[in-house]
Formats: structure tokens, C-alpha cells, sequence
């Protein structure tokens, strides 16, 4: 949902299915949005982790529409959506992640969006590594 004038993007992001990177059998998911910039990712949000799920809801978030398109406001600037696993004591593991647009997040409203490693694309068999739904 875009607040206009206040420039305003509000929104929820669920997980569902995501890969296993602990090691009792879940991870502690996060995920982090970037905005291309020349050749380039600029994080501009990261949201908190929840522990030991597959299935993450991570509630309502807002972020500045000048944040998520950049200082031209351009709908069409490209995203980078990850989720990680958190670690306290060592390297976050990246789970997945997809490319899109700020108008295509808006105009897919409960979309969901598969989730791909790129580590594991050429094995066999590998379909995704979960997907993450943007309400």
C-alpha cells in the first residue's frame, strides 16, 4: 500500500518453505531489501530475524517511497530481495533471493515470489529455496 504524499510504503512479508541452514533443522530468517545503484546494491531496510521458523511472518513494515526508488522516484528501479539466516557467531547464510521493481511489488500484492540461491542453481534436482510472499 503506497501512502501518497506522505510517501509511504507499507507492507507485510510472510515466508513459506525456507530452506533448513541450522543445525536442528530450521534457520533464523531475516531479509534485507537493496536498491541498484550504477553497477551496484545499496541496502536500504533490513528487517529483524525470527528464530527457528521455515515459515516467518515478519508483521507490518513501512519504508520511505524516496528509500525504495531512489531520489528520482522511479518505479522501475531494481530491487534485490534476500533472505538470510542469522548467525551469531559466523557468517549469515544467504537462504534465497529474487530481483523486482517497486511498481511490480505494489501491483503484486500478495504475489509470491520464488526464493533462488544462486549457489545451488546448477544442482540437481534444486527448484527454490522457499518463497516470500509481499502483501
Amino acid at each position: 500500500e503506497v501512502d501518497g504524499w506522505k510517501g509511504l510504503v507499507r507492507f507485510e512479508v510472510e515466508g513459506k518453505g525456507l530452506d533448513k541452514k541450522d543445525l536442528w533443522g530450521k534457520s533464523d530468517p531475516y531479509f534485507r531489501i537493496s536498491r541498484k545503484e550504477g553497477d551496484t546494491y545499496t541496502q536500504i531496510y533490513q528487517s529483524n530475524h525470527i528464530p527457528k521458523t521455515l515459515d516467518p511472518a515478519w508483521g507490518p513494515k513501512q519504508i520511505r517511497l524516496i528509500h525504495l526508488c531512489g531520489p528520482s522516484l522511479s518505479r522501475s528501479t531494481q530491487l534485490l530481495i534476500q533472505v538470510f539466516d542469522y548467525d551469531l557467531l559466523k557468517k549469515h547464510d544467504l537462504i534465497g533471493q529474487f530481483s523486482t521493481t517497486p511498481d511490480e511489488l505494489v501491483k503484486s500484492a500478495g504475489r509470491e515470489f520464488e526464493l533462488v540461491n544462486p549457489s545451488k542453481v546448477n544442482k540437481w534436482g534444486y527448484r527454490n529455496s522457499g518463497r516470500l510472499r509481499v502483501v
